[in-house]
């Protein structure tokens, strides 16, 4: 694979076959993937929290419901 240095961008190359653009500065690489990994597991936490906070409601509906019942 021939590459090309990318003008005012020591971090970046270019193939010449495909014209493509790669990074080469690994540990931006690293830092991207590590902040990726980080978002989704947050992500992963507010669908749990929301999750929780529906079945919490559905559960007092039906506590509602329960009593109501019992009262007739």
């Amino acid at each position: 694979m021939k590459v090309t240095k990318v003008k005012d961008s020591p971090g970046l190359v270019r193939d010449i076959s495909n014209k493509a653009i790669l990074n080469t500065n690994q540990s931006a690489l690293t830092s991207y993937k590590l902040k990726r990994a980080r978002e989704a597991t947050i992500n992963e936490k507010f669908d749990d929290i929301n999750r929780l906070k529906s079945d919490v409601a559905e559960i007092k509906l039906l506590l509602l419901q329960l009593l109501q019942n019992r009262k007739l």
